[in-house]
């Protein structure tokens, strides 16, 4: 049989045709939603600051703080609003974490002070010299220079993580 009258023939074009839709269908599932609809991951549809904290790889260590605190339940309050100026895992390393786990006082201290109730700041609305008060009762202050923030000096790495309740700006230290 000729080549060329075989790639034109109406019976090869259909078995291309179930080749190519059948190809798309794998390739449809294996990008498709897993069982619970999200694409994949665990993230709910609108996460709130606790579970954004729950479910990134980079803010697992402040994740367990949060629950070793009891402020997780607060930050996951969708009544509530808040921003949050998360320490990133690295910002851990610094520290002395037995010191700081083994303290519950002193661990929701730190923690509460990385943390504003009641407004949503994002980082276009941060002012060179604002300060502002935290949840723990102290004041943060920020500077912006050339569109970087940092809060008490320590460098806003990722800014603007929207959250259900509010907004979560990573850093690469606790201030």
């Amino acid at each position: 049989m000729n080549l060329d009258r075989l790639r034109s023939s109406p019976a090869l074009r259909r078995l291309e045709t179930v080749f190519w839709v059948g190809l798309l269908a794998v390739a449809l599932v294996l990008t498709g939603c897993d069982s619970n609809g999200n694409g994949g991951d665990d993230m709910p549809t609108n996460p709130t600051i606790a579970e954004i904290a729950a479910n990134q790889d980079n803010l697992s260590t402040l994740a367990s703080a949060l629950q070793s605190a009891g402020l997780a339940d607060d930050l996951s309050n969708e009544d509530q609003t808040f921003t949050v100026f998360a320490p990133v895992n690295s910002a851990f390393e610094n520290i002395d974490a037995n010191e700081l786990t083994g303290n519950a006082d002193l661990l929701s201290e730190v923690l509460e002070y990385h943390v504003v109730p009641g407004q949503a700041i994002e980082a276009s609305d941060i002012q060179d010299g604002q300060t502002i008060e935290t949840l723990e009762g102290d004041t943060l202050r920020f500077s912006k220079n050339n569109g970087t923030v940092q809060v008490n000096g320590a460098t806003v790495t990722s800014a603007n993580v929207q959250a259900s309740n509010g907004v979560i700006h990573g850093m690469g230290s606790i201030f």
